[in-house]
């Protein structure tokens, strides 16, 4: 769909709209010397594997199992209604049968009936000039200039699912009133039909492979009640009707209208091998504010440092779910809606990461799928202009991830796609103003694509590794002078007056901005190059004096809350300075704060401030929430394995 201007905030992790972060180091041989020595270290680690002893129940095990139950969470099996516009659903395109006229209706936002989550489809048939109404659930198609999936009833190609495996649908109903008699079904587009509804033979060019599988018409109680139909016998290759409804006015002759409620329709067929991509926060089932407009929102960020905690965790499944992750950036980068070449956005939608059959969104071809929501007041689909821009710190991340499977999977593809990558950060981001160094990347959708200002000091850390380190696996020199360049402007931003690294440069990519002092940007420059940094020791006093509150450590100095995502981090610095007992005593923290589904929440509590502004219109403050975060969680897992990221 189109893209339109979201008028609320997005809370993307990485690039703020103002500046990020900096550091200071000794020179290009230190650089290349901590690079052989963590090279080395890292080695070793992968060859004995990951070394922990944890029980069934240990904190660093829970925090696995819900990654991976992130990762699962749309492909345990193959979902038509979970939540209004949840990003696992399919069979989206909603077509009302016979006509416009039917006097059949459908509310996707009811709230206060759901059987799960916050909400439920109110379905409804007020009496016309016509005797029946429904609606199909169609997957539709769609094209470069379609806002909306276009109903498809045969007539188009390579625009069905192949749902071959599944045995049943499920589904749960109930009515209003109870005693409302309802037709459900699935499949049977593009065939005819008898005069009791019951297909023939298939009409369309491309129909639906299999006639229509019905429950006949049923009797519904005033109680949510579970319904299956039977799909063990039909022929699954080609689904272009996912589900449907239909209510006659005979079979309830005495109502005005007939209304009732569907909730949890989906169909049994698990995909755990398909790419994806896991959503980056656990959120509840409202209809408004954070949750809505997170719910499916997977980052760039979090999926990278997440595949590289699995890879670090080292067990079967993990390397597994580490490979989906990794084919999934690659995906992403060379199958962008707007880009012929290569890119990565900020986000991306969670559950199937390619676009649906039949929706073909650049020339025909599918692409990697943008995050959206749905707004029920206005009735409309929105994206965050933030999760759809490029900036450059998530796509090293990605390099960096790209380069850890690459080293522990042993895939070349991998490591050409972050080859890619730093290409394109090169070409789009490298700047000479000032200090040098490389730009935030570029925001907006395709239609308004404007590069960015700021210089970020954390952008450019994790863009001087991913180059060293792609120097040292390619052997281009060119990759040399880039990392130098990056560090150069790291050096640029050392604050000795206080022992601290400032975030970056204000849009005129030369004035610091003072603003800010991040917690991450003190860290990260630590776990880059650990002593062979200026002033290692002072930063982490810098963090310890001024970011550390409650056990754990604030995102920034105003110590209103625990950032869970940089209490790991900078455990995992003071380990890397072999302070352990500022280690454990984080960690501890953490372990504290988990939440019972396993999650490392991002924040002690809502509302948790950055001091940033999001880079939207009315630009609203960049804060975190107290929900389960992917990011935190992986982070944590690193910590606790004693694996730096940005050398694993």
């Amino acid at each position: 769909m189109a893209p339109r201007l979201l008028r609320v905030s997005a809370w993307n992790r990485v690039g703020n709209g103002v500046a990020l972060q900096m550091t200071r180091i000794r020179g290009t041989w230190r650089g290349m010397l901590a690079l052989a020595l963590w090279l080395a270290a890292a080695k070793g680690h992968a060859d004995a594997g990951p070394d922990w002893d944890a029980g069934p129940a240990s904190p660093l095990k829970r925090s696995v199992g819900f990654l991976c139950r992130m990762m699962d969470r749309y492909h345990r099996r193959f979902d038509i209604y979970t939540e209004v516009g949840a990003g696992g659903n399919h069979f989206a395109c909603l077509a009302r049968m016979p006509g416009e006229d039917s006097g059949a209706w459908m509310d996707v936002c009811c709230t206060g009936t759901a059987h799960s989550g916050g909400s439920s489809i109110e379905c409804g048939y007020e009496r016309t000039g016509c005797h029946w109404g429904g609606f199909y659930f169609l997957n539709g198609v769609m094209g470069p200039g379609d806002r909306y999936p276009r109903q498809n009833w045969g007539d188009e190609a390579n625009a069905g699912y192949d749902l071959r495996g599944a045995q049943k649908l499920v589904f749960w109903a109930r009515g209003r009133d109870g005693g409302e008699r309802v037709e459900f079904f699935c499949g049977g587009v593009g065939w005819s039909v008898d005069h009791r509804g019951r297909s023939i033979e298939p009409v369309g060019r491309y129909p639906d492979s299999f006639p229509k599988v019905s429950t006949g018409f049923i009797r519904l109680s005033r109680e949510w009640k579970q319904y299956t139909i039977n799909l063990s016998g039909a022929d699954l290759s080609y689904v272009i009707g996912g589900f449907g409804w239909v209510v006659d006015a005979y079979r309830n002759r005495g109502r005005e209208d007939v209304v009732f409620y569907l909730d949890d329709i989906w169909i049994d067929l698990a995909r755990t091998n398909d790419l994806r991509f896991m959503a980056s926060f656990e959120t509840d089932g409202a209809l408004e504010g954070f949750d809505n407009i997170m719910r499916n929102v997977a980052f760039t960020y979090d999926n990278a440092v997440a595949l590289i905690a699995f890879l670090a965790e080292g067990g079967e499944d993990s390397l597994r779910r580490a490979r989906i992750l990794a084919e999934s950036l690659v995906y992403a980068a060379y199958h962008d809606r707007g880009c012929s070449g290569v890119r990565l956005r900020n986000a991306y939608m969670c559950g199937d990461l390619e676009s649906f059959p039949g929706w073909g969104l650049k020339n025909g071809a599918p692409v990697a799928r943008l995050p959206n929501f749905w707004d029920c007041r206005d009735q409309e689909v929105y994206e965050d202009r933030m999760a759809v821009s490029s900036y450059a710190g998530n796509v090293a991340w990605a390099m960096l991830a790209l380069l850890a499977a690459h080293r522990h999977l042993g895939d070349v593809r991998y490591l050409q796609c972050a080859v890619d990558l730093g290409r394109w950060v090169v070409e789009v981001c490298r700047d000479e103003r000032g200090p040098g160094g490389f730009t935030g990347g570029v925001e907006g959708w395709e239609s308004d694509l404007r590069p960015v200002g700021w210089k970020a000091t954390e952008h450019n850390i994790d863009l001087m590794v991913a180059f060293y380190r792609l120097a040292a696996i390619t052997g281009d020199r060119i990759w040399l002078r880039y990392a130098r360049e990056a560090e150069c402007f790291v050096e640029s931003m050392w604050d000795e007056t206080e022992g601290k690294f400032w975030t970056g440069t204000l849009s005129d990519g030369i004035t610091v901005n003072t603003n800010v002092v991040p917690l991450d940007v003190q860290t990260w420059s630590i776990l880059a190059f650990g002593e062979g940094i200026n002033g290692a020791a002072r930063c982490i006093d810098y963090a310890l004096s001024h970011h550390v509150c409650g056990g754990g450590a604030d995102f920034n100095r105003d110590r209103d809350g625990i950032w869970y995502e940089g209490t790991a981090q900078l455990a995992l610095a003071a380990l890397q300075l072999g302070r352990g007992e500022i280690y454990e005593r984080m960690l501890a923290t953490i372990e504290k704060a988990q939440l019972k589904s396993g999650a490392v929440p991002a924040a002690s509590r809502d509302g948790l401030t950055t001091g940033f502004k999001v880079s939207v219109e009315g630009n609203p403050d960049w804060v975190y929430y107290h929900r389960g975060h992917v990011g935190a969680t992986a982070w944590y897992i690193l910590a606790r394995l004693k694996v730096n990221p940005f050398w694993f």
